[in-house]
């Protein structure tokens, strides 16, 4: 028997516990104002915020669910995750500059150098030179977000550059 799995498009949605971190992160509020979270009803919410702690994401430190809900190392680490997997690029309408994305990240973090360029691409970078990327739209905290992430800051630049001879082929690449 074959057996049929569903990929889940990326941002298509969230789950109810990605809902509820990312609504703590904002709030940090009681449980009867996380339990007003979108279209789901009491018990599921109620279900996922113990799943929530069971898996060490958040706690209640007073040991009573209607105090303070505290979002632990854990649950921060997972939200940062949520926020990486879902950053996107909004597409403008062309300022007639080019973002030029370079970096030099050190050969002991070639892992990370690898999830890095991974994720440009996806955002819609072109692979202008062996670590250099290019976009014509504006970048710059998606890009901070995104290196503060990684922890590779201080490797990463962000230029802003005007049209140069041979950008037709980019132009007709990005379809601008």
């Amino acid at each position: 028997m074959k057996v049929v799995t569903r990929k889940r498009k990326e941002n298509q949605y969230r789950t109810i516990s990605e809902s509820i971190l990312i609504f703590l992160s904002e709030l940090n509020d009681d449980l009867d104002k996380a339990l007003e979270i979108g279209p789901y009803s009491k018990k599921q919410l109620k279900t996922t915020l113990y799943g929530l702690r069971r898996r060490n994401f958040i706690a209640f430190p007073a040991r009573n669910p209607k105090s303070r809900i505290v979002i632990t190392k854990l649950g921060w680490r997972r939200l940062n995750e949520i926020k990486f997997n879902s950053l996107k690029i909004e597409r403008r309408p062309w300022d007639r500059k080019w973002r030029l994305l370079t970096f030099d990240i050190p050969e002991n973090k070639n892992l990370v150098r690898h999830k890095f360029r991974r994720k440009l691409k996806q955002l819609g970078f072109f692979h202008f030179q062996r670590s250099v990327f290019i976009l014509p739209f504006p970048c710059n905290d998606e890009i901070e977000e995104l290196a503060n992430y990684l922890e590779i800051a201080p490797n990463v630049h962000v230029l802003v550059a005007d049209r140069f001879p041979s950008d037709s082929a980019l132009v007709k690449k990005f379809n601008l």
